[in-house]
């Protein structure tokens, strides 16, 4: 079964390290897990970086998805205005050490997008790497970071504008309905009559 995947949410098309960190969301159902196997890793990576890791492993998936823990902790870090715990910072910078390649332009929907290539193209730890070259430069460039203020979600976001504070029109739609629903429960109407 094809892994499906949401839209984007504020600034993952800019940044596939904040991509990555939403693989893994709190939603109204419950946890919801996008890189469930390594033929799911391997087809966010097709499309996130436009890579993927031949003869993909189990191993390859738990490099993922600490890379990922290490990638959310720092963002969640900075949406919150502190500074990241030790352990991710260390996690960012051993991932991205590994890189032997060199960023490479390319154009996707008429917008600008750095890929990267190298002498280990295609394989895990150059992968891993260019993700968490861009997590630091997302990190260290001072982008506003969010958390979805959804009660019901807890993906992140880069704002396109000053006052977003949800990561999809979904989530906005449903906290509002929600409140409507509770509002009109309370007067005693039905929200329809």
């Amino acid at each position: 079964m094809a892994t499906t995947f949401p839209v984007p949410a504020p600034g993952e098309n800019a940044s596939t390290a904040l991509a990555l960190a939403n693989t893994r969301i709190e939603g109204p159902h419950g946890a919801v897990e996008l890189l469930e196997d390594v033929g799911a890793m391997n087809e966010w990576l097709r499309r996130s970086l436009s890579a993927h890791i031949p003869h993909a492993t189990p191993d390859d998936l738990k490099r993922v998805t600490e890379l990922r823990a290490g990638i959310r902790a720092a963002f969640l870090s900075a949406a919150s205005g502190q500074a990241p715990v030790a352990a991710s910072i260390s996690e960012l910078n051993r991932a991205a050490a590994a890189d032997p390649g060199a960023p490479q332009l390319i154009w996707v929907d008429r917008s600008p997008r750095v890929v990267w290539a190298g002498s280990d193209a295609g394989g895990a730890h150059g992968v891993l790497a260019s993700v968490a070259r861009d997590a630091i430069a997302v990190l260290a460039s001072g982008a506003v970071m969010r958390q979805c203020a959804a009660p019901d979600c807890d993906r992140l976001f880069i704002p396109d504008h000053g006052r977003r504070i949800w990561c999809s029109t979904s989530c906005g739609n449903r906290v509002r309905g929600s409140r409507h629903y509770a509002l009109n429960k309370k007067v005693g109407t039905r929200p329809d009559g």
